[in-house]
């Protein structure tokens, strides 16, 4: 996974998000390939960005203003 995200962002200039939305989406010649799973990313910039395919995933990152921000379910944003 994380070899293609990084060939997507690399090599076609996408923006991570972007990338990992395109890998996690498990797209193989327009068919899905099927399995769940997710990837938090953070790029040069600090941005974080989190792609899954769940209903939830716990994911959570400290923001540079040093308050935490925790989710759960796909509706949890911060």
């Amino acid at each position: 996974m994380f070899r293609s995200i990084t060939f997507l962002v690399v090599e076609r200039t996408l923006f991570l998000g972007r990338g990992a939305s395109i890998v996690i989406g498990f797209q193989s010649h327009g068919r899905p390939i099927g399995g769940e799973g997710g990837v938090i990313g953070l790029d040069a910039h600090g941005t974080v960005m989190m792609s899954f395919n769940t209903t939830g995933m716990g994911r959570g990152y400290v923001g540079a203003d040093g308050k935490p921000a925790i989710m759960f379910t796909a509706n949890d944003t911060k």
